[in-house]
C-alpha cells in the first residue's frame, strides 16, 4: 500500500541528492524554499509530499492509482539505479532513460494542476450548456415541429442498444 504521503518528485530519485551521512530512511536534502532560509530536511516526511497525490485510499482496501505508481517505482528505481552505473563512455539505454524522463514529468504539479484546469473548463462549459434550459431546447428542438436530428439519433442509438427497450 502507498500510504497517505506521496512525493512530487520521488524518492529513488531525490535520495541520489542526499547530504552524506546519515541513514537512507534518515536521508536529508537541502531544501530552498521561498521565503526562508536554506535548510535540510526529511527527504522521506518533509520534502515534496502531498498527502494522496492522485487517489485518496480506498474505503474498501481496493488498491489506488497511488498504489500502482509505487509499484511501477519499484521498476523505475531500478532503471535508475543501472543509469548511474554507467561509466562516463557507456552508451545508455535509451528506453530506458526516456520513461525515466516521462514518469518524472507527468509528476510534475504544473501538469497535474493544468489538466484539472481543462476539466473544469470543460465541465463549466457542459455544465452551461445542460444547465441553461432556452439552449437544451434548442439544440434538442423541442420548440420545432419535429425533433432535431440530435435528438433522434440519440434515441433511436438508445433503442438499439438496450436490450430492456427492444421488442
Amino acid at each position: 500500500m502507498a500510504g497517505a504521503l506521496q512525493h512530487h518528485i520521488p524518492q529513488f530519485f531525490s535520495r541520489g541528492f542526499r547530504s552524506p551521512g546519515g541513514s537512507k530512511k534518515q536521508s536529508q536534502v537541502w531544501v530552498y524554499a521561498k521565503d526562508r532560509e536554506p535548510h535540510l530536511a526529511i527527504v522521506k516526511d518533509e520534502v515534496g509530499v502531498e498527502a494522496h497525490f492522485y487517489s485518496d485510499l480506498a474505503t474498501d482496501g481496493s488498491r489506488t492509482l497511488d498504489d500502482e505508481i509505487t509499484d511501477y517505482e519499484v521498476k523505475a528505481a531500478r532503471l535508475l539505479q543501472e543509469l548511474r552505473g554507467l561509466g562516463p563512455e557507456s552508451p545508455s539505454d535509451s528506453k530506458a532513460s526516456a520513461e525515466i524522463v516521462a514518469h518524472l514529468t507527468i509528476r510534475n504539479a504544473h501538469l497535474r494542476g493544468s489538466f484539472a484546469l481543462g476539466l473544469q473548463a470543460i465541465f463549466g462549459q457542459a455544465i452551461d450548456l445542460f444547465c441553461n434550459e432556452d439552449r437544451l431546447r434548442a439544440i434538442l428542438g423541442l420548440d420545432q415541429t419535429a425533433p432535431t436530428s440530435v435528438l433522434k439519433d440519440a434515441i433511436d442509438s438508445e433503442l438499439l442498444s438496450n436490450v430492456n427497450l427492444q421488442l
